[in-house]
Formats: C-alpha cells, sequence, structure tokens
C-alpha cells in the first residue's frame, strides 16, 4: 500500500520534488498541515462516495462483490 500513499502525496503536492519554499520552521509546518488536510479530505471523500455506492446498490450479492473490492484497495489509490 506504501507506492499507492507515496503517489497519492506526490499527485497532491508536486512542486519541486517536495521542497518546501517556505523560509521559516513555522512556514513549513503550516505548508505541510496544508498538504495533509487536503489528502485527508480527498480521502474522506473518496469514503463518502463508496458508501453511498454501497448503499445504492439494490442486489445483495453485487454489494457483496463490492465490499470485497473495497477491502482489497486503497482509498489513497
Amino acid at each position: 500500500m506504501v507506492p499507492y500513499i507515496n503517489r497519492f502525496s506526490k499527485a497532491v503536492y508536486d512542486d519541486d520534488n517536495h521542497i518546501f519554499q517556505q523560509e521559516t520552521r513555522e512556514g513549513q509546518l503550516i505548508a505541510d498541515g496544508c498538504k495533509r488536510l487536503i489528502e485527508n479530505n480527498i480521502i474522506g471523500y473518496n469514503y463518502l462516495l463508496l458508501s453511498q455506492r454501497v448503499a445504492n446498490t439494490p442486489e445483495v450479492k453485487q454489494r457483496e462483490v463490492l465490499l470485497n473490492q473495497i477491502k482489497r484497495s486503497s482509498m489513497a489509490a
């Protein structure tokens, strides 16, 4: 799962190979916190979309297949 997280993180923050442009430690911490906030919001939104999809799947068999696929995947993928 780590490669997915690395690719996801790079997709969210792809600027000069992740080199912070802020000169102070405080600025770097703020930039890192913002990046993590964006990543967590994307992951949360993915969970929301998948939850709605599972809830809207009418047939039990299809719902079980979908839940098994979700179990084997990553929200960051």
